[in-house]
C-alpha cells in the first residue's frame, strides 16, 4: 500500500493548466502510465493538442469545463468519466468561475508526446 498525498509545492505550470503529478510510471511499475491532478482556472484555457500514444481517462473532481474533441462540445461536470484516446484534438475552457479540477490517469504515454496544435 501506498497512501499519496499531493504535494502542494509540485504544480507545474503548463499553457493554460497547472498540473500536479501523483504517481509515476514508476511508482506504477508501467512506464507509459501516472495519475495525475490537473487545475484550470476561470477564465483559462488548455490550447488544441493532441497525444499520439497516450490514453487519458478524466474523472472531474470539482467545477465544470467546456471540453472541444476533434469539433465536438462536452460539459464537463462533477462526477463525469471520459476517456480521450491518441489522435483525439482536444481543449479545455473554463468558463465558470470556480477552480475546474480533473483527476487524470494516462496510460501507454511516452516522453514529449503531447502536440499543440498552434
Amino acid at each position: 500500500m501506498k497512501l499519496i498525498s499531493h504535494n502542494e509545492y509540485a504544480w507545474q505550470q503548463l499553457p493554460g493548466y497547472r498540473k500536479n503529478v501523483l504517481l509515476t510510471g514508476e511508482e506504477l511499475h508501467d512506464v507509459g502510465a501516472c495519475v495525475q491532478l490537473v487545475a484550470v482556472e476561470p477564465g483559462e484555457t488548455i490550447p488544441d493538442h493532441y497525444h499520439k500514444t497516450s490514453y487519458e481517462v478524466y474523472y472531474v473532481l470539482q467545477g465544470s469545463c467546456r471540453l472541444f474533441v476533434n469539433g465536438e462540445e462536452i460539459m464537463l461536470n462533477l462526477g463525469v468519466v471520459l476517456l480521450m484516446e491518441p489522435g483525439d484534438v482536444h481543449k479545455l475552457t473554463n468558463n465558470g468561475s470556480q477552480r475546474f479540477l480533473l483527476l487524470v490517469f494516462k496510460t501507454n504515454a511516452k516522453k514529449n508526446d503531447t502536440y499543440w496544435s498552434n
